[in-house]
């Protein structure tokens, strides 16, 4: 890269863009505070999409959350998925975890527990 060229690059004003990138991320900023850490990047561009009349891609929004650290805090809903409160019949465990056999397809086993 030439001398010339670094010079020029470093004295170039800032760009359309970037200046649009800087006000966009205090919109998130603020919407991602106002609404406690929990949207992310879809809802986020909703709102912002809603309150501009210029329409903003997700991924935009998506890309500058990342560069600057802004995540959702993601809460997962608890499920239970074994219940051992039942009165159904508990199989017998006729294995009693003797795996040891002399010839293949001796001794099978199998899990329904989903069921």
């Amino acid at each position: 890269m030439s001398r010339s060229s670094c010079y020029a690059w470093d004295k170039r004003p800032e760009s359309q863009r970037s200046k649009e990138n800087k006000q966009l991320l205090e919109q998130i900023q603020t919407i991602h505070k106002e609404n406690r850490n929990v949207f992310g990047s879809v809802k986020i561009t909703k709102i912002v999409n809603m309150k501009s009349d210029k329409p903003i891609n997700h991924k935009r929004v998506e890309r500058i959350m990342n560069e600057n650290g802004i995540k959702s805090r993601a809460s997962k809903k608890f499920k239970a998925t074994t219940n051992s409160n039942h009165k159904f019949p508990v199989a017998k465990n006729i294995l009693n975890r003797n795996f040891t056999v002399d010839k293949p397809n001796e001794k099978m086993v199998s899990d329904i527990t989903y069921l």
